[in-house]
């Protein structure tokens, strides 16, 4: 499994559209976050009111939390790096069909478990280029619009990166899962959208039986119980449903590829 893990890592660093999304993800948060800690920091001195009301408006603080970590913690994995990650997890599932990767790879090999779960556990790690990004990015723009802010307490990136951890491995295990159950890259990218969409229509469905509770269903709802993880309580409280979804998926998925006949 390491050599395959090694194997997965060597591609990764040289696919082009890893770095391509890559940079994206940086120029959206550069676009995001700087410019809006550099209206913190910017005084109109001029007597006009209608600029001291845009600035206003428009003044948006990026540094709201008492301390730098909290900064980061709460605002670090948003919907970019959740849509960069899961970007490509389809790319990845995709080439895998196009080049039947999988199937070489259990030609030559007797347990495709053990390929199966050295690809999901790659799918799970690339999720830490895109956070860091998306962090930096933040930590940099809370640092200009309040320089005096203290680091705060470190403990708890404990329990938080272990929750970024199994939220990167319920959103990747049910992607490769499905991938793998129905050998289509097409169908977790339409249920990733799917279940990003049908939260838009909560607040009108509200007040239907199934209907409601249908729509409420929001993968976004996660990324947002995630930034108010600070202790291992709020961890368990996150992963407690998280966990056993990944198991299922995880088992059915390698049990179903080592059952059935490779085409």
């Amino acid at each position: 499994m390491y050599q395959l893990t090694k194997m997965n890592a060597y591609k990764t660093l040289r696919d082009r559209t890893f770095w391509i999304l890559i940079g994206i993800c940086l120029l959206i948060e550069l676009w995001v976050y700087v410019p809006r800690a550099a209206f913190d920091v910017f005084v109109y001195t001029g007597a006009d009111p209608k600029y001291n009301r845009y600035l206003e408006f428009f003044k948006r603080k990026v540094a709201t939390n008492p301390t730098l970590i909290d900064d980061v913690l709460r605002r670090g994995f948003t919907l970019p790096t959740l849509s960069f990650f899961a970007s490509y997890s389809f790319v990845f599932c995709g080439r895998e069909r196009k080049s039947r990767l999988f199937e070489n790879l259990c030609a030559i090999r007797r347990d495709r478990t053990e390929v199966f779960f050295a690809n999901l556990l790659w799918l799970v790690l690339t999720v830490i280029p895109f956070l860091l990004i998306n962090q930096c990015m933040l930590a940099i723009a809370s640092k200009i619009s309040a320089p005096e802010k203290t680091v705060g307490d470190v403990s708890v990136l404990f329990p938080y990166y272990f929750s970024v951890f199994v939220v990167a491995a319920f959103f990747a295990s049910l992607t490769y899962s499905v991938y793998m159950l129905s050998h289509s890259s097409v169908l977790p990218v339409g249920i990733y959208v799917f279940f990003s969409t049908i939260s838009l229509f909560h607040p009108a469905t509200a007040d239907v039986p199934v209907l409601g509770y249908i729509t409420k269903l929001d993968l976004i709802d996660i990324v947002h119980k995630l930034a108010e993880v600070r202790t291992w309580k709020d961890c368990f409280n996150l992963s407690i449903w998280l966990i056993p979804v990944i198991i299922v998926s995880v088992l059915v998925s390698a049990f179903v590829v080592q059952k059935r006949d490779l085409k």
